[in-house]
């Protein structure tokens, strides 16, 4: 049954309820109300039935935003990674089952932090990988933070030197899911190797996550040197971490000469 109430004062009730809705700062509930009172369908239904609906509808709103601020924030800026356009072969030693598993999310829920290594040659993939596990992460809700090793170590640099050390750590750790990539290629100095490991030992408990390197697990023992953290590291993702090594020829080289052979295709055809 529609409302009897007169045009004036239904008109009044919905300035003030878009106001209070502004207020409180929920924008899709309104939204959610003005498209009931638009449908003939709602007009009858119980009040429960249609808050029910601008509570989801809110929720939802806030979800997705939520993601959006978290993905700029990321450091993912790619859209190509996606875990669902990963072709598996077995010469690639990539499993589905595996992947499967990470992309559920649930090892990031764990009381104990677990990880994951990614290693393979240049060009296997592990960047992309990564990228679309940290994606993965980002549509469950999760803060992710994805950065090269490298450009870590100069950051590092520079927070010790700005005396800055204390506000990137915890900038760092705000982050459910931290990603490394090109790990143990970039030599470090005593200083900012111990400014790493604290970092790392800093998500001991809590802190899950991804790294990606050229060398195999075994090289990062002659990488990190001997030493407490050092061997409280190496021990922690020996023990604790998901091994993807990725094997196999170069993926840009074979995409690359894939895409010389179709030009040469191409160009046959058109001489024909």
């Amino acid at each position: 049954m529609k409302s009897k109430q007169p045009i004036e004062m239904q008109s009044t009730q919905t300035q003030q309820i878009a106001t209070l809705c502004h207020d409180l700062k929920i924008p899709a509930f309104f939204q959610a109300y003005v498209e009931q009172n638009k449908s003939p369908e709602f007009a009858d239904k119980a009040f429960s039935d249609r808050l029910l609906p601008m509570l989801l509808a809110e929720r939802q709103s806030r979800a997705a935003k939520r993601i959006a601020r978290n993905t700029k924030e990321s450091g993912i800026n790619d859209a190509l990674p996606d875990l669902s356009r990963i072709t598996y072969e077995s010469s690639r030693g990539l499993k589905k089952s595996q992947v499967d598993e990470l992309a559920r999310c649930d090892w990031l829920r764990q009381d104990r932090a677990l990880n994951t290594i990614v290693t393979g040659m240049t060009g296997t993939g592990k960047t992309w990988l990564v990228k679309a596990l940290g994606k993965a992460a980002l549509q469950a809700g999760f803060k992710v933070f994805y950065i090269r090793t490298p450009q870590l170590i100069e950051r590092l640099r520079i927070a010790r030197r700005d005396n800055e050390m204390g506000q990137y750590r915890m900038r760092l750790n705000s982050k459910k899911l931290l990603i490394l990539d090109d790990f143990a290629m970039t030599p470090m100095d005593d200083a900012t190797k111990d400014d790493f490991l604290s970092l790392i030992d800093d998500r001991q408990e809590d802190g899950p996550m991804i790294i990606a390197s050229q060398r195999p697990f075994a090289q990062w023992y002659e990488y990190l040197g001997t030493g407490l953290h050092a061997d409280a590291f190496l021990d922690r993702f020996k023990n604790t971490s998901y091994v993807i090594e990725l094997k196999g020829r170069s993926l840009r080289e074979t995409t690359a000469l894939a895409k010389k052979l179709r030009n040469e295709k191409k160009g046959k055809s058109v001489v024909k």
